[in-house]
């Protein structure tokens, strides 16, 4: 056990220690109650129940005391923490006791945000609850999350080397540009590159958004795609559909035997 786990283990114990006591203190309290009941009413089932109440409070001591010697031989083992980080567990702690976060989970997700060069809780609970909304829960989900950010981190490296920029200085809407080019459009690197060919000098990420935005809309889906002749015509729902007999939608048909058109007089 390391010396995280044994702070850990220290806070666990610590705050089991905590809810002992507040359990002892209300089972004196009702020891007491049934007690001065069994006195005034007269009956032997206030007795008994202050019996079992005085029984389960001595048992609750005898675990306080244990719990406390444990605490003791844990802190003399050098692992005690200075009120800042114990502060700083507790809420970590916390992540998993109150609000249901899997501890691998939230472990994982401190790895992560300490990658990242950030080492508040803050960070980590802010970071936990953008996966919770992304529907992360288990540790199995946060290990194929942390793969899909890890990706993601890729594919804004390279859109940022396209750029001609750092990809420090992609925004957080430029980041949620190019995982959707990548997520919901299904494109590849190859057709990111396309956008940057077809967009010229211009080297703007909201113009190559537009354009791979546009392409999406066509149903283009490779370069291919892009540079043969369906790519001028519209909307892929204004694509002509050739078939082999008339659809019997021609406006054009039998137009010479119509009526011709008359101003009706006024």
């Amino acid at each position: 056990m390391d010396d995280n786990e044994k702070r850990l283990e220290i806070l666990r114990r610590t705050k089991k220690r905590r809810k002992q006591l507040d359990i002892t203190v209300i089972l004196a309290a009702l020891a007491v109650l049934f007690l001065m009941a069994g006195i005034y009413l007269h009956q032997a089932v206030y007795y008994i129940l202050f019996v079992a109440c005085v029984l389960s409070a001595v048992l609750m001591i005898v675990d306080l005391r244990r719990t406390k010697r444990q605490l003791e031989e844990m802190e003399a083992e050098g692992v005690a923490l200075d009120p800042e980080a114990r502060r700083e567990m507790e809420k970590l702690v916390n992540l998993y006791v109150q609000e249901g976060f899997a501890p691998e989970t939230v472990m994982l997700c401190v790895a992560y945000v300490a990658s990242r060069g950030k080492r508040t809780m803050g960070a980590v609970s802010h970071e936990l609850k953008v996966w919770r909304a992304e529907g992360v829960e288990t540790g199995e989900q946060a290990d194929a999350h942390l793969q899909l950010l890890a990706l993601r981190a890729q594919r804004e490296q390279y859109v940022s080397s396209l750029l001609g920029i750092a990809d420090t200085e992609l925004t957080l809407g430029g980041r949620k540009a190019i995982a959707r080019w990548y997520e919901v459009y299904g494109y590849d690197d190859a057709m990111v590159q396309e956008a940057a060919v077809q967009a010229g000098p211009k080297r703007d990420l909201w113009y190559w958004n537009s354009i791979l935005k546009t392409w999406n809309a066509k149903g283009l889906r490779t370069v291919h795609d892009v540079r043969g002749p369906v790519a001028g015509m519209g909307a892929s729902r204004n694509l002509r559909v050739d078939r082999e007999a008339p659809s019997g939608n021609d406006f054009l048909k039998n137009a010479a035997r119509r009526r011709p058109l008359k101003k009706k007089p006024e």
